[in-house]
Parts: C-alpha cells; sequence; structure tokens
C-alpha cells in the first residue's frame, strides 16, 4: 500500500500500475465445509468479516453449504454498496 487510500494497482503494461511481484501471497489451509467469501476493496472497505458472517448466517446449511449462493452474493453486494453512500 502506498498510503492510506492509495492501494497497490497491480497489472501488467499498465501506465499507472505497480509490479504484480509486489504483491501479498498468503497460503491457507482449508478443510471440508469451509465456506469462501472473496471480494475486492469495494466489499472489505464497507463490510467487516463479522457483517459478512452475520449476512451469510441464515443460509448456511447443516452441511456447511451455502443454500442460494447467488442469493448471498448478492445479499452482500447490496449491504456494500449502503454502506459506501
Amino acid at each position: 500500500m502506498h498510503g492510506s487510500d492509495h492501494p497497490l494497482q497491480l497489472a501488467f503494461k499498465e501506465t499507472f500500475s505497480d509490479d504484480p511481484s509486489l504483491a501479498d501471497y498468503k497460503a491457507h489451509e482449508v478443510e471440508n465445509g469451509d465456506i469462501f467469501i472473496v471480494g475486492s476493496d469495494g466489499l472489505f472497505d464497507n463490510l467487516h468479516v463479522a457483517q459478512v458472517i452475520d449476512l451469510i448466517r441464515p443460509y448456511i446449511q447443516s452441511s456447511d453449504t451455502i443454500s442460494d449462493p447467488a442469493k448471498v452474493a448478492e445479499i452482500i453486494s447490496r449491504e456494500a454498496e449502503n454502506l459506501s453512500k
């Protein structure tokens, strides 16, 4: 990150970008039943992880799967958008 509100912009052959080799790399162990929520800064700048969990909790089935992933994605994105305003 270059500073507050100035994250790295990773891209190849872009005029105003940073070298992709500057990106963070993280490895995680995963287990059967883990649920992944992937998003950009547009999501995580507006919602804390606990808020995302609260939004998806009603859709988690006993088998640790999401009952309606498309609906959950829509709910999360709408909430992030609402909080961005």
